[in-house]
């Protein structure tokens, strides 16, 4: 079993090493940060093993120093400790469950969080002294664990998880904790808020979902994390987004994009380009759209397969999506039933939000070139699911499809069927 010592140690040399080769090259942590485009803060935190960042930063640092790969490779052997720790911690749990425990979820997605109570019951027990990087490590990636498989699981499962999570994160933030480790704590708190907000909003509760983005703005602010900033920002403009208010929605994006830039990883300015593409296109500035997307594929290829640290999850299906929603808002549903497809393909099983609002969109494709029995189908496969799953975002796209299939159906009997099954949403 990988000692947690060990993982710290590594961070701190890792940081060591980058020192090492800044201070050979000349530079300060100000005159580096726009070199790599990150923030000055980050450098230090990294220099002092205090924080983790994307594989990206490591790219960018070797390049900068021509490190011929010493750096990379650095970071991937410390990537591939943490990974061996968790994948040791989730065995144990594994082996727990199989002696009898009884599992954190009777969802499958949530099997997998047996090891996140240990990780906030030592946390509460260590509440008022001085808390271990290790441990917040396990915090954090309990939080980002959770944050990845959230398209898979229906919001209620995960509402109590959330709940004690957060109230365990503010008992620890009510003691007395050094600096950096409160920093850290107001990180996971803005996190755990952020959910909560996410959350609450697919679960019909828009005031709800606004009183947490903002809690979770707070604790971002109060930890000076610029990327946990840009992602709250973000989500929360799916609110005046979904109120059909995409002007709002934009300002929301645009200062996200703001924050990230010099912070977050490529993944996540990715998808806040793409976010930024739907509004636009809500708008009607169809040109300033698909640049937009241009953009998010062209960072989204610049970032690294591993998402291990990662709490957005983005990948070139969801962004196919996007592209096909924003060609079918353009008028071009030809082009949009390509990208759509080629999302269904690469999006998994399991992804069942995405998968319902992709099938919805092809489905309007298929309605606008004629092809309504196909279209049907989809529109029949995207809701037949279980309705703890049904968001917001699929009931608003499935009653404007509604209006397609009943103006083009006629008597047809698999059209007045999908009909029917959106009147009862």
């Amino acid at each position: 079993m990988i000692d947690p010592s060990e993982i710290v140690a590594a961070r701190q040399a890792l940081g060591r090493l980058l020192a090492k080769y800044r201070k050979a090259a000349g530079l300060n942590q100000h005159q580096l940060a726009p070199r790599v485009h990150y923030g000055r803060s980050t450098i230090a935190n990294v220099e002092t093993g205090r924080q983790n960042v994307p594989r990206d930063f490591w790219v960018r640092c070797d390049q900068e120093f021509n490190a011929g790969g010493r750096l990379v490779a650095a970071s991937e052997r410390l990537d591939a400790l943490v990974r061996r720790q968790r994948e040791e911690t989730a065995g144990l749990a594994d082996a727990e469950q199989d002696d009898g425990a009884t599992p954190s979820s009777d969802h499958d997605g949530l099997v997998t969080a047996a090891v996140d109570d240990d990780a906030f019951e030592l946390a509460d027990a260590l509440g008022h002294s001085n808390i271990a990087p290790h441990v917040l490590d396990l915090l954090e990636s309990s939080v980002i664990r959770v944050a990845q498989t959230y398209s898979t699981v229906p919001p209620p499962s995960l509402f109590e998880w959330g709940r004690t999570r957060l109230a365990a994160v503010v008992t620890l933030l009510r003691g007395s904790q050094p600096v950096v480790q409160r920093r850290r704590l107001c990180s996971i708190a803005g996190q755990l808020a952020g959910l909560r907000a996410w959350l609450a909003h697919d679960m019909h509760e828009p005031v709800s979902a606004t009183s947490f983005y903002r809690v979770a703005a707070t604790a971002a602010r109060e930890a000076e994390d610029e990327a946990l900033y840009a992602w709250v920002l973000g989500n929360h403009s799916r609110i005046p987004s979904y109120e059909g208010k995409p002007r709002a929605a934009l300002t929301l994006i645009e200062e996200a994009r703001e924050r990230a830039e010099g912070y977050a990883s490529p993944v996540a300015r990715a998808w806040l380009l793409a976010q930024a593409s739907r509004a636009y296109s809500v708008l009607n500035d169809h040109a300033a759209g698909g640049r937009a997307l241009v953009q998010a594929e062209r960072t989204l290829d610049a970032a690294s397969t591993d998402a291990i640290d990662e709490i957005v999850y983005f990948d070139g299906g969801r962004l196919a999506a996007f592209v096909g929603h924003h060609h079918l808002l353009a008028g071009r549903p030809a082009v949009a039933e390509e990208q759509l497809r080629a999302s269904l393909s690469r999006l998994k099983p399991e992804q069942i939000k995405h998968l319902v609002l992709t099938r919805l969109d092809l489905a309007s494709a298929l309605i606008a070139q004629g092809e309504l029995a196909e279209a049907c189908e989809q529109a029949t496969a995207a809701l037949t699911i279980p309705a703890e799953q049904m968001i917001d975002l699929t009931v608003q796209r499935a009653r404007r499809l509604r209006g397609q299939v009943a103006a083009n159906g006629g008597r047809f009997a698999p059209a007045r069927e999908v009909v029917e099954l959106i009147d009862s949403l």
